[in-house]
């Protein structure tokens, strides 16, 4: 199954273009297309920490979670609960041992993968590049970050 991830173009663009090379290379069998959550990323959340000059300026010293930390630490805490909440739901849409993909956003797939993890074996230095990202599971309600795509 695909999941559209959010709303924006590029999110969009990307998980139809996977779609399409997907098919044409016989990967899988895509049993259909789950629209987006703008909880995995909008406007209005980007718009949320490029707003503040403090964080962008930070951010581009760092990254967008060290900034975050030190300028909205809050705005990380509800962004992460509104994906985790978001993730759980994709994952209702799921039948046993189907595959999900989804598209998403950097900052917003690290700050997603942080929340799974506890023990901050995944580096906060981390900025993924173009097709690059985390693989999550599932079981019995139970989320993990149990790999990587393309690093």
């Amino acid at each position: 199954m695909l999941h559209m991830g959010s709303k924006l173009k590029r999110t969009r663009q990307t998980i139809l273009a996977w779609k399409q090379y997907s098919d044409e290379n016989n990967l899988c069998l895509v049993r259909g297309i789950h629209g987006y959550d703008s909880r995995f990323g909008s406007d209005e959340i980007f718009e949320q920490f490029t707003k503040d000059p403090n964080i962008v300026a930070a951010a581009k010293a760092s990254n967008w979670w060290q900034a975050c930390q030190h300028y909205n630490p809050g705005l990380i805490e509800s962004t992460q609960s509104a994906m985790i909440e978001a993730l759980h739901k994709a994952f209702e849409f799921a039948e046993e041992d189907m595959i999900v993909v989804m598209a998403g956003h950097t900052p917003m797939i690290e700050w997603l993968a942080y929340a799974f993890d506890p023990y901050e074996t995944i580096s906060r230095d981390t900025k993924l590049a173009e097709l690059t990202g985390f693989i999550f599971t599932e079981d019995n309600g139970k989320i993990e970050v149990t790999g990587t795509v393309g690093f």
